[in-house]
């Protein structure tokens, strides 16, 4: 078995006007789409996998103390209304909004 990992969420973090040009909410369903069907497969039995794009906090410092760098991390929140399949089903908590 090359990974023993059992959910695997991947993430684009960002400053809120990283995402003000367009909507990328199509993008990010697609992709999971995607994924629900890759992870259907016998390639990956059992594997969890969600995409999503999440922005910092409104009052990030992209120079924060280390200290504060998990608060950051901790507050950051969905671009986009989505929630993982992991997250409907009650498997993890979706991020505070």
């Amino acid at each position: 078995m090359l990974l023993s990992a059992l959910e695997i969420g991947l993430r684009v973090l960002a400053p809120s006007e990283s995402y003000s040009q367009g909507s990328l909410a199509l993008f990010e369903s697609e992709v999971n789409r995607g994924l629900k069907a890759l992870m259907t497969t016998e390639a990956a039995p059992g594997l969890l996998m969600d995409f999503r794009f999440e922005k910092f906090p409104a009052d990030f410092d992209p120079m924060p103390k280390l200290d504060s760098l998990c608060d950051v991390m901790r507050r950051r929140s969905p671009v986009y209304s989505f929630s993982s399949p992991q997250e409907q089903s009650g498997q993890i908590e979706s991020p505070p909004q």
